[in-house]
């Protein structure tokens, strides 16, 4: 029990510290609200000091065991693609992972409201994926969107860098076969070390 209650504090922790990598202002920035094992994932998503046309948005990679989304909870305005690798949106740097087993999501604004412009930070609302996965893990997100103009007229903004960060994700649950094999190995070698030091 303490040694699963200190994988999670460590998993809690790698969290924190991957998500407390912040995007730059003028961007949108999905945030991780919640988690429901074999049910859902709920985000929600801010514009800091930008603009957002038509077309910007925010991807979040590798979502495991993805069910589609939750139409009701997830917010208005928004055109949902899914796909195995890549993303609708402009090219991004280089990832980490992305693995074709799991989803890729992106949600683009519609501008059914025209042009949307923030001198501050603006919250988007909440977006509600569906997931059959029980276990959550860490992955990245990027988002495009266009630069605040002061002075300016909506709408007249260049378009922002590219932004990246990492956010928790519905994670994958490995083969139960190789998992025992790599905690026996594991276990093995801390025995090994055990008694070398425990009779040094």
């Amino acid at each position: 029990m303490r040694r699963i209650f200190e994988r999670s504090v460590l998993l809690s922790g790698v969290v924190l510290i991957l998500n407390s990598v912040s995007a730059d202002a003028n961007t949108i920035s999905p945030n991780f609200v919640s988690f429901t094992a074999g049910t859902s994932i709920t985000y929600n998503a801010d514009l800091a000091s930008g603009q957002m046309h038509a077309g910007d948005g925010f991807t979040i990679y590798d979502i495991w065991e993805y069910g589609g989304i939750d139409s009701i909870v997830s917010a208005y305005g928004w055109t949902v693609t899914a796909q195995a690798v890549g993303t609708p949106l402009a090219t991004p740097g280089t990832l980490t992972t992305d693995y074709v087993s799991a989803t890729n999501v992106t949600f683009q604004y519609d501008g059914v409201l025209g042009s949307i412009e923030t001198a501050g930070q603006l919250d988007l609302g909440l977006f509600t994926l569906l997931t059959g996965s029980t276990v959550e893990g860490v992955d990245e997100w990027l988002s495009n969107d266009h630069l605040y103009t002061e002075g300016g007229s909506t709408g007249d903004g260049a378009e922002a860098p590219i932004q990246q960060a990492f956010i928790t994700v519905p994670g994958n649950v490995p083969d139960g076969g190789s998992t025992a094999v790599l905690l026996g190995s594991v276990l093995c070698a801390f025995g090994m070390l055990r008694r070398r030091f425990g009779n040094g």
